[in-house]
């Protein structure tokens, strides 16, 4: 067999098996999307179990600071878009349309994946609190996560 057969048919055999190497990263792929997919289906379906937890304080100059924390069942950190956080005068205001009833105008609230604390632009007084609001299945939004009452 001359050398030029030889390295051809190395040339095929090295190509085949790199073919071969392709096909499996791509399956190993798939399979991780897969997984993802089911991740999120089971997020938004509610069938993981979400563990919120909210804090308001003062900032030192006396405006409001909300810290807030997220996990999940299905992983460690799992805050949505359209999650936010907002500063209400008591928890019935949080409770009953939050989206609506929350203090502060644009400095009253922040999208919760931008990560905390969130020092608002209210000023701090007895009785305030803070609150952990989600849009739910039907698009609503809810509050999932209210703070103690500010002791002020």
């Amino acid at each position: 067999m001359s050398a030029q057969v030889m390295d051809q048919v190395a040339s095929q055999a090295s190509l085949s098996t790199d073919q071969q190497a392709r096909a499996a990263a791509f399956a190993e792929q798939e399979k991780l999307n897969t997984a993802a997919a089911a991740v999120a289906t089971a997020l938004f379906n509610g069938t993981g179990t979400s563990t919120y937890g909210i804090g308001i304080s003062d900032n030192g100059g006396g405006f409001a600071k909300i810290g807030w924390q997220v996990s999940n069942s299905l992983q460690s950190y799992c805050t949505q878009l359209s999650d936010w956080v907002g500063v209400f005068t008591n928890s019935n205001q949080a409770l009953v349309n939050p989206n609506s009833n929350y203090l502060g105008g644009a400095r009253g609230w922040a999208l919760a994946s931008s990560g905390g604390p969130f020092v608002s632009g209210v000023a701090l007084q007895a009785g305030m609190v803070a609150a952990y609001i989600i849009k739910n299945a039907a698009g609503v939004y809810v509050a999932v996560a209210i703070s103690a009452p500010f002791p002020g």
